[in-house]
C-alpha cells in the first residue's frame, strides 16, 4: 500500500509539472502581451494617483482608498517588523572613540555634581539606574530593573511589552523619598521605590523627558490615544500630549500638542508648506518653570516639539501659548530654563532627507547648543568653539544642560558619549563602556545633578534586599 501510494503521488506531480512547462513556455500573441503591459502601465499610475490623492486629503476613496493606502504601506511595515525581531541591545555601531572607555578626567578637574543613568549592568544581567559621585567616580548606589514584576502589572493598554535584550531605562529621575522614576520608549511610566520593587505603574505610552513641577505632580509626554485629526484627512497621523501625573500614578491632565497650536492660530506649522508627516508634531521635551520672572511664571510649561524646529512657552491654566519660536535650531531636543530672562535649547540641527534611506545631513557640520535671550530678543551659541573641537553629531536624541558656574553637561545619546565642558575647555569625557574593546552603550537621557539635589536624599539610599 505504501509504494502504491508513493508511485500515485510521483505521477501526480510529474504531470503537474509538465503541465506547468507547456503553460510557461508557450508562446505569447504579441497583442496579450502589450494588452498586459499597458494594463499593468494604467493600473500602476491609478494605484499612484488614489495614494497621493488619499494623503494630501482631496479625495478619500473609501474603502479603495483605504486598501491601496495600506498596500502603499506594506514596505515600510515589513521593514519595522523586521527590524522589530532582529534588533538586539541598545549599543553603538562601530567604534566612533576607539581606545575610549569610561571617565578620562582633564587636568586634575574635580567635579562635585552626580550623575544618573541606566545602562544594561553586566554585573546582575539587568538594566540598572545608577548614580555616580563624580569627584571620585564612584558608583555609591543602583536600582534594578525587574522586568519580570512589571511584566506581572500588564497586559498595557498601549499593547506595549518589555523585551530583555532592547529595554531602556530613560530618563530616570531619583525622587526625594529614595525611589526612582523612568519609562522605556513609549512604555509606561514605572516608579521603583529604594528597595528596586516596583511601586506603582502609570499605563500610558509615555516617551522622552520626565520633570517633576513645583507642586510635586509629575510632567512627562505620551502618545494621544484619541487622535485629534481626522483620519479621513490626515491618515495615520500621530499627535502627543502634555501629561501630569500625581505622585502616585494617576493622571491628572493630558492636553494635546496639535490641540494647543490649533486652539492657539498656529495650525499653520502643522499644515503648511509641508510633505505629509505622519509624526508631525514629535513632543520631545518638557520643564516646568519653578519660579516667576518678567517672560514666564512658576508652572508655565516649556515645550520643544521637534519635526517643526518649535520651542514654546505654554501656560496650562489659561491655555495659552505665551511665546514661540521656530528656529534657528533644527529638529532640537532639550529645551531648558537657564535664568530669569533665558532658555536653552540642544540643536540637534539635523536636515532629515525625504527618505528612510538617505543620511541625515547635520548643518555646521555638529550639534549645537542655543541661548535665546528674551529681554533682548537674541539667539546665541556660546559653546560653539568647544562643540567644533568635540564634533558632537547624535542625529537623534541628546541633552545638554547648562551649569550654575557656566560649564555645559552634555550627553551624545546616539553614540554613548557624555562631557562637561567649559567655553573653551574640556573638563571630563565619559564613554559608556568597561574596556575599550567592549561595544559602547546608547545613553539613555542621563542627568547631572547637583550636589545640592542629591545629598538630602542620600539617607533614603538603603535597602536591606539590594544596594
Amino acid at each position: 500500500m505504501g509504494g502504491e501510494h508513493q508511485n500515485s503521488v510521483s505521477a501526480f506531480f510529474d504531470r503537474l509539472g509538465r503541465s506547468f512547462e507547456r503553460i510557461m513556455f508557450k508562446a505569447i500573441p504579441v497583442w496579450l502581451f502589450v494588452l498586459t503591459f499597458l494594463v499593468w502601465i494604467v493600473g500602476t499610475v491609478g494605484f499612484g494617483w488614489v495614494v497621493k490623492h488619499k494623503m494630501e486629503s482631496q479625495r478619500t476613496f473609501g474603502v479603495v482608498g483605504d486598501a491601496a493606502f495600506f498596500v502603499a504601506s506594506f514596505p515600510s511595515l515589513v521593514r519595522e517588523a523586521l527590524s522589530d525581531v532582529s534588533s538586539s541591545m541598545p549599543l553603538v555601531s562601530g567604534d566612533p572613540f576607539p581606545g575610549q572607555a569610561g571617565f578620562d578626567v582633564r587636568g586634575g578637574f574635580i567635579d562635585k555634581g552626580y550623575l544618573l543613568m541606566s545602562s544594561h549592568d553586566a554585573d546582575v544581567g539587568a538594566t540598572s539606574v545608577k548614580l555616580i559621585r563624580l569627584s571620585d567616580r564612584k558608583q555609591i548606589y543602583r536600582w534594578i530593573v525587574n522586568l519580570d514584576e512589571i511584566r506581572k502589572h500588564g497586559p498595557f493598554k498601549s499593547g506595549w511589552e518589555p523585551h530583555d535584550n532592547r529595554f531602556r531605562a530613560i530618563h530616570p529621575l531619583m525622587v526625594a523619598d529614595g525611589g526612582v522614576m523612568f519609562h522605556d520608549e513609549q512604555g509606561p511610566l514605572v516608579k521603583l521605590n529604594a528597595c528596586s520593587t516596583v511601586e506603582w505603574i502609570y499605563d500610558a505610552p509615555t516617551h522622552h523627558e520626565i520633570d517633576i513641577g513645583p507642586a510635586g505632580n509629575i510632567w512627562t509626554a505620551s502618545a494621544v490615544q484619541k487622535v485629534n485629526f481626522p483620519d479621513d484627512v490626515y491618515p495615520g497621523m500621530k499627535d502627543d500630549a502634555i501629561t501630569e501625573i500625581s505622585p502616585s500614578g494617576k493622571r491628572m491632565m493630558e492636553r494635546s500638542v496639535a490641540g494647543i497650536l490649533m486652539r492657539n492660530g498656529y495650525r499653520g506649522l502643522l499644515f503648511g508648506v509641508r510633505e505629509y508627516e505622519a509624526d508631525i508634531i514629535h513632543l520631545n521635551s518638557i520643564e516646568v518653570a519653578r519660579t516667576d520672572s518678567a517672560y514666564w511664571k512658576a508652572g508655565d510649561i516649556l515645550v520643544s516639539v521637534r519635526n517643526i524646529s518649535t520651542v514654546f512657552l505654554y501656560r496650562p491654566g489659561t491655555d495659552k501659548v505665551i511665546w514661540l519660536k521656530t528656529g534657528p535650531w533644527l529638529n532640537q531636543h532639550d529645551a531648558r530654563f537657564l535664568n530669569s530672562e533665558s532658555i536653552s535649547i540642544f540643536g540637534n540641527d539635523v536636515m532629515r532627507r525625504s527618505s528612510v534611506h538617505e543620511s541625515p545631513v547635520i548643518l555646521g557640520g555638529h550639534n549645537e547648543v542655543y541661548v535665546y535671550n528674551f529681554r533682548t530678543d537674541t539667539v546665541s551659541a556660546p559653546y560653539h568653539k568647544i562643540l567644533s573641537e568635540l564634533k558632537p553629531v547624535t542625529i537623534t536624541e541628546g541633552r545638554a544642560k547648562i551649569l550654575p558656574d557656566g560649564d555645559l553637561f552634555f550627553e551624545e545619546t546616539d553614540f554613548g558619549r557624555m562631557f562637561r565642558v567649559s567655553d573653551r575647555d574640556i573638563r571630563w569625557t565619559y564613554v559608556d563602556r568597561q574596556d575599550k574593546n567592549d561595544p559602547i552603550g546608547v545613553a539613555n537621557w542621563s542627568r547631572y545633578l547637583s550636589a545640592d539635589a542629591v545629598e538630602p536624599s542620600l539617607s533614603k539610599l538603603h535597602c536591606a534586599k539590594r544596594s
